[in-house]
């Protein structure tokens, strides 16, 4: 990872990444895509925010119409 060299925005110019690195961040990348470990006695968490919109649907609420309608 040492030779990878990045532009002005910060992303990594494609021709300095190295098979293996790209192998190892798509491992990385693959395990934010599955669900989190389940068990009644484990708590389970989130390892990116990725991986817990890949969980499950969240919507924000903006208005007190919108807070009414999920909880009445």
């Amino acid at each position: 990872m040492i030779n990878i060299k990045f532009n002005t925005e910060g992303t990594a110019d494609p021709y300095t990444v190295s098979s293996r690195v790209n192998a190892f961040m798509m491992a990385i990348l693959d395990s934010h895509m599955m669900s989190p470990f389940f068990h009644a006695e484990h708590i389970s968490e989130y390892a990116s925010t990725l991986h817990k919109s890949n969980s499950f649907d969240q919507e924000n609420i903006d208005t007190v119409e919108q807070f009414d309608k999920i909880f009445d």
